[in-house]
């Protein structure tokens, strides 16, 4: 057996480069060619039967008809199996043919295919598929990893952030590669015409003989010297990005002490909450929309995060979790009057809606000119109020006063929603144990009592101790709302989503102690801010939290869904009407920031106009402007050709003023991608849209797309009149440019001048067979 072993040895080694890219292809050849001599040969069997004149043609179509019959029952492994029985062996051949498609088998030289039994992990992560063995790099570049994890350590370590040096906020990391990706992407183009030279360069050396094939194949540093064409990166998902986290060994450090006790939800004190509630709706005749669930939060001028980011392994490689030192440093950065803060009375209806919200500040941090302003934009939902006192605490007075301006009139708007009265309309209100509900040191409660009659309220119930945790549905909903505020807050002191954007710490301006130079909002702003979170909570999370709390069921809150009554709506009521159809199509839009004018829509029911989404006002703009772009062309031709057939005889004269009578009439589609909530750019039109008989649709059925429709009119005097449908089948509603000094710009100049510069670099809508 000594003697045969290096046979043995030989003969392996033989057998296994039977089974190099260059045979395999070879294989793929033979295979190719077979299945299209199988798909010829099933068009003849699908193709319609044709009547013979004669005996000799009806034989021959029938002998094709066998042939094809044969050819089509061929099984093509086996055939492949019979030829190439050394290569093949027990390979499945379809799946050969998908991998060289996928990998780019026929993009490698000659040489390389001659030697290599599979790609490698080099070649494949160029490509952007996953590499072999331990996974490395994923679906994205490993350079674009290692300067993702830089940017997230420089942040971590408060070398780039503004206040806050340690965060963990998904979205960031996200947001930041999204960014990295689409630098990537921009300059594919350049990228893939130096690897074409650099590839002919290599192939030329090779075939000159100034490179030998040994050099070529020695080590895996040769590949480098061969690159596939760069493709484009798709943007990444929040589970992209967790497991980027846990790759690189991100850990989190709480700095967070332990939550409170609180009842269980099977305590027999729960149990007694719920089945008190039950008894409120079926027994005492409450109206299941109209009970009110309130609670207060506490508001900082600026929260920093409860958790940190730690890692010990070095930046831009992956490294494990592990553990911090004890001494670990968790300091943050401070920013001035960052712990002013506010009470935020939070509110929910029954009926699974956000209810009215409320903030009390302590004396003096906001004038009462800004406080009454305030309060008449937002009656009925929200409300601004002093203490009275150097804190921002409420007190049994206070509480009170938001019962008189903010529930009352809040009161009166839900019960317009649901069609009933103050006699028929029976609510109650649902909070905790707080002293100042129940207080009557000072006759609180006979005022309080009052109030409950003349509104038809039953009183609250006193809840047992640790009831909020499992029985308050406002309480499972604050750490939603905490995001939202943390989210707007990053924004509005200039720390932006991708850390890229965010200033460096070199770039800041610095105090005397070292810290950074930063001061937070005042009390008025920091007052919208939350009341903008307060808004851009999803519905959902309502509906979920007054489910989870046990008070209802999914089915009973689906009764109220589109119960909305179109008789005495007021401006509140069809305002929140328009932020629920807006809510319909993304969780979190961008409010406009412009200090002289704004785009509004106006609500359905109601004079009432309402500031467009930023996303929306773009939208409407870019598409305006093409419009009109457009129309002043058609405009043009029509006139010189007036100038030529003062008569207008020729067809050509008749058919370009009906062009511009169309355009001065009619519409144009709006195609919005569904994932961003942004406006379709010109690559994803291309790619996943057409354009049939005038309107766009998807190539692809399982491509869902958002079409919105702008309906654009030209008065008399050049005035324009334009309304805006979200989707098929939705109502236009009228939009209108407002300046915010009380005066409509309708005028078609006004309309489109400032506005000519975006659509200098590219026009996403323009198709040639409609508008788009």
């Amino acid at each position: 057996m000594a003697s045969l072993e290096p046979f043995l040895v030989a003969c392996c080694a033989w057998n296994r480069t039977l089974q190099t890219i260059e045979a395999k292809l070879k294989v793929l050849d033979y295979y190719e060619g077979l299945l299209k001599e199988k798909r010829k040969a099933a068009q003849v069997l699908c193709a319609p039967k044709q009547s013979a004149r004669t005996r000799e043609s009806k034989a021959s179509l029938a002998e094709q008809r066998k042939q094809a019959k044969d050819v089509k029952a061929r099984n093509l492994q086996r055939l492949c199996e019979e030829k190439f029985p050394l290569t093949v062996k027990k390979s499945m051949v379809c799946r050969w043919l998908k991998a060289s498609k996928r990998e780019a088998w026929r993009d490698l030289p000659s040489l390389l295919r001659s030697r290599m039994c599979a790609t490698t992990n080099a070649w494949r992560v160029r490509l952007g598929l996953q590499a072999k063995g331990r996974t490395k790099g994923g679906a994205y570049p490993c350079d674009l990893q290692r300067e993702l994890d830089w940017l997230v350590y420089e942040h971590a370590n408060g070398l780039s952030s503004v206040s806050a040096r340690h965060e963990v906020v998904t979205i960031e990391h996200v947001e930041t590669m999204t960014g990295l990706v689409n630098d990537w992407n921009a300059g594919l183009d350049v990228a893939t015409q130096a690897v074409m030279d650099h590839n002919e360069g290599v192939s030329q050396q090779v075939h000159a003989g100034t490179m030998s094939a040994e050099q070529a194949t020695r080590d895996a540093q040769a590949l480098t010297m061969v690159l596939p064409k760069p493709r484009p990166l798709k943007p990444p998902s929040r589970q992209w990005a967790s497991w980027f986290l846990r790759q690189y060994g991100w850990s989190l450090l709480s700095r967070g002490n332990d939550t409170q006790l609180s009842l269980p939800y099977c305590h027999e004190d729960m149990r007694r909450a719920r089945e008190a509630y039950r008894a409120l709706v079926d027994d005492k005749g409450v109206h299941g929309a109209l009970v009110l669930n309130f609670d207060q939060l506490w508001r900082t001028a600026w929260g920093s995060n409860s958790k940190l980011l730690f890692k010990t392994g070095c930046p831009g490689e992956p490294s494990q979790k592990s553990k911090a030192g004890a001494r670990t440093s968790k300091k943050i950065d401070a920013v001035k009057h960052q712990r002013r803060g506010m009470t935020a009375v939070t509110t929910s209806w029954s009926d699974g809606t956000a209810g009215p919200i409320a903030f009390c500040v302590p004396e003096g941090r906001i004038s009462a000119e800004e406080m009454a302003k305030f309060n008449k934009e937002h009656r009925g939902r929200s409300y601004v109020l002093s203490s009275g006192s150097k804190t921002h605490f409420l007190t049994a007075d206070t509480l009170l006063i938001l019962y008189e301006q903010l529930f009352s009139p809040a009161l009166v708007l839900q019960r317009q929603r649901h069609g009933v009265g103050t006699e028929d309309g029976k609510a109650a209100f649902l909070c905790d144990a707080w002293s100042g509900t129940f207080a009557n040191s000072r006759g609180e409660d006979l005022r309080r009592t009052t109030f409950y009659q003349e509104h038809n309220i039953v009183p609250p119930r006193l809840q047992p101790g640790g009831w909020s945790s499992h029985g308050q549905p406002v309480d499972q909903m604050h750490a939603s709302y905490r995001k939202n505020i943390r989210r707007l807050d990053v924004c509005a002191i200039g720390m932006n989503p991708d850390l890229r954007s965010r200033p460096r710490f070199e770039d800041l301006t610095l105090r005397a102690s070292g810290q950074v130079a930063q001061d937070a909002r005042p009390m008025i702003e920091i007052a919208k801010i939350s009341l903008e979170a307060w808004k851009q909570l999803d519905r959902a999370v309502f509906q979920a939290a007054w489910v989870i709390c046990g008070y209802t069921t999914v089915e009973e809150l689906s009764v109220y869904d589109g119960q909305l009554a179109a008789v005495g709506m007021d401006a509140e009521v069809a305002q929140q009407t328009l932020s629920d159809l807006f809510s319909k199509y993304g969780k979190h839009f961008t409010p406009q920031l412009c200090t002289a004018m704004e785009w509004q829509v106006k609500a359905t029911v109601g004079d009432v106009w309402t500031p467009l989404p930023y996303e929306f006002a773009g939208a409407v703009v870019r598409t305006m402007v093409l419009h009109v772009r457009k129309l002043q062309a058609a405009r043009e031709e029509c006139q010189n050709l007036r100038e030529r057939d003062p008569a207008e005889a020729l067809e050509k004269t008749v058919q370009a003023k009906r062009e511009v009578a169309k355009l001065e009439d009619g519409k144009r589609y709006i195609v919005m991608n569904r994932r961003t909530g942004q406006i379709a750019t010109v690559d994803w039109l291309t790619k996943h849209v057409k354009v049939s008989e005038g309107r766009p649709e998807p190539k692809d059925a399982r491509t869902k797309i958002w079409i919105m429709t702008l309906v654009f009119r030209l008065l008399a005097g050049e005035r324009v009149s334009l309304a805006l449908s979200m989707s098929n089948g939705e109502p236009p509603l009228p939009v209108r440019c407002w300046r915010l000094d009380g005066v409509e710009r309708d005028q078609l100049p006004e309309l489109v001048g400032g506005y000519q510069h975006v659509l200098e670099e590219d026009e996403p809508f323009q198709h040639e067979d409609g508008p788009m």
